[in-house]
């Protein structure tokens, strides 16, 4: 007859079942070992030229606009662009939601860089989609409905480049950022003066 296992034998045993059956847990990853996987931040002063520099640059850009709206155009084509700016502007300020901030506040990144993105698609719709509402449905002449829409569209562009913004600004490389919004005013004059030059309409530019 089998004799029953001595108690040493017995509790050696049942701490060896005990670890099959509940096997180590493997520690989470820290927070700054997931710091050190990312892209290598600037300095604080380098972050700042970068960012004065497509700050001023943009400026300047749409002051060029401005000068070439008032050398290439008449005074009524003018109003139809301000109109466009102030309709388009207060609407899309409203249906950004402070994202980048959040964006860039988010130091433990809860949440992806797509579900930032997504979201500001969702919410910049919904900002052309009240500007055609307003601009359409306020008794504008089509011809200054459009340019409203125009305008909507452009300032709806820089609004998704925003979120890629917020992604540099999280991750310290404000010199993406700067170069960006060189490009961007740059490339705006740009269209807006060859527009104007060729069809003599601001809806072309």
């Amino acid at each position: 007859m089998r004799q029953p296992p001595s108690w040493p034998e017995a509790m050696r045993r049942s701490g060896e079942s005990h670890i099959a059956v509940h096997p180590a847990v493997e520690p989470q990853e820290s927070l700054e070992a997931r710091r050190g996987k990312r892209v290598r931040g600037l300095s604080i002063p380098a972050n700042f030229l970068w960012s004065l520099t497509g700050n001023v640059t943009y400026a300047l850009t749409q002051w060029g606009i401005v000068i070439a709206l008032a050398k290439w155009t008449n005074a009524f084509m003018i109003g139809q662009f301000s109109l466009g700016l102030a309709i388009a502007t207060p609407v899309l300020m409203f249906t950004n939601l402070q994202l980048r901030v959040v964006q860039a506040s988010d130091a433990r990144r809860l949440y992806s860089f797509g579900e930032y993105l997504g979201l500001r698609m969702v919410t910049t719709l919904m900002g052309l989609v009240i500007i055609a509402v307003i601009a359409f449905a306020s008794g504008y002449h089509p011809r200054t409905a459009m340019v409203i829409l125009a305008v909507g569209a452009a300032k709806a562009v820089e609004s998704l480049s925003d979120a890629y913004y917020g992604l540099f600004q999280l991750d310290e490389r404000l010199d993406r950022v700067g170069k960006s919004m060189m490009l961007k005013g740059v490339a705006s004059m740009a269209g807006l003066c060859s527009g104007l030059l060729i069809g003599k309409d601001v809806l072309w530019g």
